[in-house]
């Protein structure tokens, strides 16, 4: 799970405003997220985004319909004892995480109840892809 630093609309970013969404993230875009700066560029869903880092990730949203800029992991699989996906409307993901996953999970989502939007996000990733970009409310 990682914390959401921005969000955009597919094919909308040009090569300014993905530096500057980079920037404002407090990435250098000529660094490490040159690969990601490139990605955001084309800002084509359909296109593999970069390898996720242990500080950094892009990648859609299930729907194609939002590109998000992520930060750096703070629960990973290591502390999940348990995940269960069901079908219905809506759709529900079940985690269960040990105690250190639970308590990195309730910082994290306390620390974003009170950040403005797209901020007060997470993303849940499963093998460098995003399956959910929840609200913290």
């Amino acid at each position: 799970m990682r914390p959401v630093l921005a969000v955009g609309v597919p094919g909308t970013f040009t090569s300014d405003s993905a530096a500057g969404v980079l920037e404002d993230a407090g990435i250098d875009p000529t660094q490490e997220g040159a690969d990601v700066l490139t990605w955001l560029e084309t800002g084509d869903c359909d296109a593999a985004p970069p390898e996720p880092t242990d500080t950094l990730a892009v990648g859609c949203d299930p729907a194609g319909a939002e590109v998000l800029l992520m930060g750096e992991t703070f629960v990973s699989g290591d502390h999940l004892d348990r995940a269960e996906f069901t079908d219905g409307e809506p759709d529900q993901l079940e985690l269960t995480f040990d105690e250190d996953g639970a308590a990195a999970l309730a910082d994290a989502t306390a620390a974003a109840l009170n950040l403005p939007e797209p901020t007060n996000r997470v993303a849940v990733m499963v093998d460098g892809d995003v399956v959910a970009a929840p609200h913290v409310m």
